[in-house]
């Protein structure tokens, strides 16, 4: 019998040996961006009724043309963020809805009023650093490193909290472990950030909503190369696939999006004394190929099906990892999965696949892992023998 192929949404999860879960590379932030751009997608009119049918359908779609990894179905993330909750604590799916839609990204703004709670009398500094570093270590945060958001930090420690109960260790944890509202009471003005400070970890960064690239500047290079403008904006998104640039979704069933863009790149072009035909700029008007290239400046490029089998991508993210860690941690399977996500770097198997693709350490006993480690140390090493040119070297 035939093995199933592991699906999109298979791919995108991996195991942690230690729990035995399920943990997808999204993180809990980046999965209520995922579900903000599929709602805002799926319903402009109005976002917060996104079922999660719908989020299953589209989130594919959606997140792919940003760029991104399609993410757990909902399912999953309705489990993902009910973890250690029982009955009325638990988040519905619409709840879970507003929260990516109301917060405008600020994870601590998602921790309310009623989650807020005084500390116990004896709760101290101490507990909180206790707390975070406890926490912080389960969820494979380093020391130094930004600090988890107040939701990531909620839910370590129900996962803390759940394991010691089913090892019947008592309620000791319980008393241990400030909550995430206990916390910022403690903090008072300090706020999250101060508190991350305290136990010695950087605030968490703000994180901003995922977004294409500018459709304008995509209009502007369509019009300079097709030439003329577009009759839809699927045009224009085929455009800039073709590029393996992400532009943001249409939102809405007409071409009202398009229009507008139109208005502004013909506003833009009159400001310079410029014409806008319909066929493309008129002769003596067009622009330069390194203005036309320049529109492009700083364009994300999509990762299509196969990227990482590509040796030179995956040893140029190796090497990232081996400049960064090499002699201050032990460059291991395990500890290159705690720190991938941050650095956007292909996970642990799709590094094996891409030795096993290409024949690196496939012998008995060797590890594929370890193969591409070594392979990313001596292109480090030839990297940094190269010579300088006098022009580059010079102040």
């Amino acid at each position: 019998m035939a093995k199933k192929k592991p699906s999109h949404h298979s791919q995108a999860q991996r195991r942690n040996a230690e729990t035995q879960e399920f943990v997808s590379r999204y993180s809990d932030e980046g999965l209520y961006q995922a579900i903000a751009a599929v709602a805002r997608d799926v319903r402009p009119g109005d976002p917060e009724k996104l079922k999660g049918r719908e989020f299953d359908d589209n989130a594919a779609r959606v997140m792919m043309a940003l760029g991104q990894d399609p993410p757990p179905k909902a399912n999953a993330i309705y489990m993902r963020f009910n973890r250690g909750l029982s009955g009325s604590k638990g988040k519905s799916w619409r709840k879970i809805v507003q929260d990516a839609l109301a917060a405008g990204f600020d994870p601590v703004r998602r921790v309310t009023v009623e989650t807020r709670q005084q500390p116990a009398w004896f709760q101290d500094e101490g507990y909180l650093v206790y707390s975070f570093r406890r926490i912080c270590g389960h969820l494979r945060i380093e020391l130094g490193s930004a600090g988890p958001p107040p939701d990531t930090y909620d839910r370590g420690r129900r996962e803390l909290l759940e394991a010691d109960r089913r090892l019947r260790r008592g309620e000791l944890l319980t008393d241990l472990l400030l909550t995430s509202g206990q916390t910022l009471v403690m903090a008072d003005k300090a706020g999250w950030g101060g508190a991350c400070v305290v136990a010695g970890y950087e605030p968490p960064a703000r994180v901003e909503p995922i977004k294409g690239f500018d459709p304008l500047k995509i209009l502007a290079h369509y019009y300079e190369t097709a030439p003329g403008l577009p009759k839809s904006y699927a045009a224009l998104q085929r455009h800039a696939a073709a590029m393996d640039i992400p532009v943001p979704p249409e939102r809405t069933k007409s071409d009202a999006r398009l229009s507008a863009l139109r208005e502004e790149l013909i506003a833009e072009r009159a400001s310079r004394g410029l014409e806008t035909p319909l066929d493309g700029p008129l002769p003596g008007q067009e622009m330069s190929p390194e203005e036309i290239a320049a529109l492009l400046d700083g364009a994300p490029r999509l990762r299509r099906k196969g990227y990482w089998l590509d040796l030179d991508h995956t040893l140029d993210a190796l090497t990232e990892y081996v400049e960064l860690y090499d002699g201050k941690d032990p460059l291991r399977q395990k500890h290159y999965l705690a720190v991938s996500v941050e650095h956007d770097w292909p996970a642990p198997s799709k590094v094996t696949n891409c030795a096993k693709h290409n024949g690196i350490a496939t012998g008995p006993g060797e590890s594929p892992f370890r193969g591409m480690i070594d392979l990313a140390r001596k292109r480090l090493r030839e990297r940094r023998r190269r010579p300088t040119s006098a022009f580059l070297s010079r102040a």
